[in-house]
């Protein structure tokens, strides 16, 4: 009977070390459709309105277990219908209060069920009705579903965009009409739309060229938006400004009299690129990539004579991209019409030792009075991309009048991509020749890898993977590089101590695909435990400009370290239980800790020592500086019990939430253990969902103790130690950890 308890109480625990939100994800809940309704109406046919699905996800079983209901609750103003209830072969549902149904697998069979949203709206509010989820005792995922839109019934004006105008144009606005409801649209229903004084419309009502009526033409099948494109044009009286349209309706209520739809300018500006470029990232061939880009006024003297319009290299958003005007080149320039004349500078912000680097340049031009024509000049600018952007890219344009426009000029990809052909290797701390899985590198398009660079002397490109920290005492052993697919040409290839090559001698025409094998590394006991990220440089822009060659960075190595068969411990935590189970060599000792593991912040919370005394590591804690300190085998974590971040070896990693200290004994989130000490989640840290337990594993654990843990079964056919240790000392007044400005005494950990 003792045994049996034993075993129940370190099922249960097992749950803490893993996320919270995997404790609670058991089914997957789906609504149908959002259907649009208003405040005062019904959903009483099941087959036109909306359900809502709750069916088992497979990752957490099959079938729902029987007579263990969950409950469907409405929110403000919706009450369930009568004719919800129903009784079927597989499940229950029953109305028990206005707003609250249950719902009652009766088999053990069944494994999806789809609720009807019968739902009575008595003054909902306008917005979104959700339906909330409450498992009760089912498993059952919690959480908050919108089924309904409740709205007016009225119809919703809005522009696309708000057009700029400037003076001798016509410009074609979209304006916008949304339904919020079905049939907001009446029959005959028109809208007459008035615009301000020295504004006509294209083709306006006879009576009125500042009017303008367009029909709405009714559909009561669906949710209407109706988008019309009407053309306005100033006048030489018209004042700058918004371009406010009001609005008079017939046979349809608008939810607002007017709207601005336009902006009437003094100025007028267009920029824009002859073409979108199609670039790959990385790359330095002379000319390879030229922009062409038009400069135009709109309206004469819009730019400003004598000063400088900006142009930078940015993308979607208008954060700088790390591009440059090519080394060797410059910006040319065409004066086209009604300018004096065009300057251009770049500025050089790199040095002789990293490389030419001009993020931006300008451009000054000079109005010719004379002309009295619209300016208009052209630039060509070639330019090369940090082998690490993707995406596209963008000239940021501004100054001299000139209003802020973002210009498309490329769009840029990646010279390769790198697959790791294994799950990562575990490689251990101090040990020679260890093996590696095989690299492989293909080339997105056709020659992306070029085979040499202008202004070098070197009649080949050499592309490199290396560790991302240099400083570490890793070093290639061995390796060996092959053209599997495509005709690229190697010059050579293989490894140097801190990195695997290949030398590009002719580029492919078809692409290709190189592989790198027979990897071998020595690892120092310099190295971190954790993974081991290599950088794939494989851009060939470094050589000329401040820009950088890594295309990608990508995990490649796992460190681990064997673990004595003397310290060979398997821990088993049940989350909110004390009780907790060790075992080494077959032999369990159930233990007492003085707290419990528990969840915060949707993360599995376990107390630090005993998870540090499960993989043998050592503490220590400073009282002055509030930081706790775990070593073992060449591995220093540190933490600051008041803030969300540790430190391994002295590198910074963010907690998923801060440490928590209940009842004086310090707890941090599992994960983040699991990284510090080369444990990992799924193969050293099982989570067992049935019973909430977590098993943490020798860090050499093999596939048949993982199963076992995996299945729960850890403490099966273990014998049960003489003596029972009991951690908590309940008589001994425990330390507690004071407030940040009184430090002085010592929180257990």
């Amino acid at each position: 009977m003792k045994r049996k308890m034993s075993l129940l109480m370190a099922f249960m625990m097992a749950a803490t070390l893993v996320p919270a939100q995997q404790s609670n994800a058991a089914t997957k809940n789906t609504v149908e459709s959002v259907v649009t309704v208003e405040s005062d109406t019904n959903l009483t046919d099941p087959t036109t309105g909306t359900s809502l699905k709750v069916t088992v996800d497979n990752g957490t079983g099959t079938t729902f277990q029987a007579n263990r209901p969950f409950q469907l609750e409405l929110g403000e103003g919706a009450e369930w219908l009568k004719a919800i209830e129903r009784t079927t072969a597989d499940y229950k549902i029953e109305k028990i209060g206005r707003t609250l149904i249950e719902v009652t697998p009766l088999n053990g069979t069944v494994s999806s069920i789809e609720i009807p949203m019968l739902v009575d709206f008595d003054g909902a509010p306008v917005g979104p009705q959700k339906v909330r989820v409450i498992p009760k005792e089912s498993t059952a995922t919690a959480g908050d579903y919108t089924y309904a839109m409740v709205g007016s019934s009225q119809v919703k004006v809005r522009v696309d965009k708000v057009e700029k105008i400037s003076r001798g144009e016509t410009k074609a606005v979209s304006i916008i009409f949304d339904e919020l409801t079905k049939m907001a649209i009446g029959n005959n229903a028109k809208v007459t739309l008035r615009l301000p004084a020295n504004f006509a419309w294209e083709n306006p009502d006879a009576s009125d060229e500042r009017n303008k009526t367009i029909i709405l033409t009714k559909d009561d099948s669906k949710l209407q938006t109706i988008a019309e494109s009407l053309k306005i044009k100033p006048n030489r009286n018209a004042r700058f400004g918004p371009v406010d349209v009001t609005f008079t309706p017939q046979n349809v209520d608008l939810t607002q009299s007017s709207l601005v739809v336009a902006e009437y300018v003094d100025f007028g500006t267009e920029v824009k690129a002859d073409k979108v470029l199609s670039v790959i990232a990385g790359k330095d061939e002379a000319k390879k990539y030229n922009s062409i880009i038009t400069v135009e006024e709109k309206v004469a003297n819009s730019i400003l004579s004598n000063r400088y319009i900006d142009f930078k290299f940015v993308d979607e958003k208008g954060k700088a991209v790390d591009a440059s005007i090519q080394a060797g080149q410059t910006v040319n320039k065409k004066n086209v019409s009604g300018l004096k004349s065009v300057t251009v500078e770049v500025e050089n912000k790199g040095n002789n030792e990293d490389g030419y680097y001009a993020p931006e340049f300008s451009v000054k031009t000079e109005n010719d009075s004379a002309e009295g024509t619209r300016g208009k000049f052209q630039l060509e600018v070639p330019f090369v991309v940090d082998a690490g952007f993707t995406g596209k890219l963008f000239l940021q344009v501004k100054g001299a009048g000139v209003e802020e426009q973002l210009v498309q000029i490329a769009d840029v990809k990646a010279p390769v991509t790198f697959s790791v052909a294994n799950p990562l290797p575990q490689v251990k701390i101090g040990l020679q020749k260890q093996a590696g899985s095989d690299i492989t590198v293909k080339e997105t398009e056709a020659g992306a890898l070029q085979d040499s660079v202008d202004g070098t002397s070197n009649k080949s490109v050499r592309y490199t993977i290396e560790t991302t920290e240099q400083k570490f005492g890793l070093t290639f052993k061995s390796a060996k590089a092959t053209v599997v697919d495509g005709d690229i040409s190697l010059d050579g290839s293989g490894k140097k101590d801190k990195y695997l090559y290949v030398d590009v001698d002719r580029r492919s025409t078809k692409a290709s695909t190189i592989k790198f094998s027979d990897i071998t590394v020595t690892l120092d006991r310099t190295v971190p435990y954790g993974e081991i990220k290599l950088d794939g440089n494989f851009g060939a822009v470094d050589q000329r400009h401040d820009l950088g060659n890594t295309v990608d960075t990508f995990a490649y190595f796992n460190t681990v370290t064997p673990v004595a068969n003397d310290k060979r411990i398997t821990t088993v935590f049940t989350i909110d239980q004390k009780g907790y189970s060790e075992v080494n060599a077959n032999v369990r000792e159930d233990k007492t800790a003085e707290v419990a593991p528990f969840i915060q912040d949707n993360r599995t919370m376990l107390p630090v020592r005993y998870v540090a005394n499960a993989i043998g590591a050592t503490v220590n804690y400073d009282p002055t500086t509030r930081t706790a300190t775990f070593e073992k085998n060449q591995v220093v974590v540190s933490i600051n019990i008041d803030k969300d971040v540790m430190y391994v070896n002295g590198s910074p990693v963010k907690l998923f939430t801060k440490p928590a200290n209940k009842e004086g004994r310090i707890f941090l989130p599992v994960a983040n253990i699991a990284q510090a000490f080369g444990l990992k989640q799924g193969e050293t840290i099982i989570w067992n969902a049935e019973n909430k337990t977590v098993t943490i594993l020798p860090q050499d654990a093999t596939a048949e103790e993982i199963k076992l843990a995996q299945e729960g079964k850890t403490l099966e056919g273990t014998t049960t130690s003489e003596v029972t240790a009991t951690e908590a000392k309940p008589e001994e007044k425990k330390p507690e950890v004071k407030p940040e400005e009184k430090p002085a005494e010592k929180p257990a950990v």
